[in-house]
């Protein structure tokens, strides 16, 4: 009987008023709290992409997660990295996903600004084909057959310009369709 005191019709102004202060503090208290390991992650990978070397390792590990195999995808992309780094990626992978390889392919150093231009990637692509349009097919064959993130990499695999990549990048990071669909249009595959 004493624990249905509080159940009681006078309680009810009672428990009206805490439940919105609670609705009203809690929000509040939410927003003040950042997300911070985006960031670290989109630094790490930024420091990663500026080497050759480090950026044949993101082109690697984008083919390897492009093949459906994440957890080796993971390993390729930690490898030649600090612990810290690698275990910013581990949390990244796991917490985000899906989204974690998305940063792989788009995050960009700071400096020069980073554009994200589909318009300008279909120029470059279209350049492209005058100079190596056999990675353009391999990379439309393997959109269609494994998906953005093969098709992707076969890109960056056939351009050697650290530059011309950073536009396929900013590119894939507004919509790897349109950067699919640039790359079949330059060969005249249709629809």
């Amino acid at each position: 009987m004493r624990n249905f005191q509080l159940l009681q019709p006078q309680h009810v102004f009672l428990w009206a008023s805490l439940a919105a202060v609670l609705a009203f503090s809690a929000p509040q208290s939410l927003t003040q709290v950042q997300d911070r390991l985006t960031p670290a992650v989109k630094s790490a990978l930024a420091d990663q992409w500026g080497t050759a070397a480090g950026s044949q390792v993101c082109i690697h590990a984008l083919e390897v997660f492009g093949n459906g195999k994440k957890d080796d995808a993971l390993k390729v992309i930690k490898s030649g990295v600090t612990e810290d780094v690698q275990q910013t990626y581990a949390i990244a992978a796991d917490v985000l996903g899906a989204e974690f390889w998305r940063l792989v392919a788009a995050s960009h150093p700071p400096v020069p600004p980073f554009v994200l231009d589909c318009p300008e990637a279909a120029a470059k692509i279209s350049a492209q084909f005058g100079t190596n349009r056999k990675s353009l097919y391999d990379s439309a064959k393997l959109f269609r057959a494994k998906g953005p993130y093969g098709g992707f990499a076969a890109l960056l695999n056939g351009q050697p310009d650290a530059a011309v990549r950073l536009t396929y990048r900013g590119c894939f990071d507004v919509d790897p369709a349109q950067l699919s669909g640039a790359i079949e249009k330059t060969l005249g595959i249709q629809h």
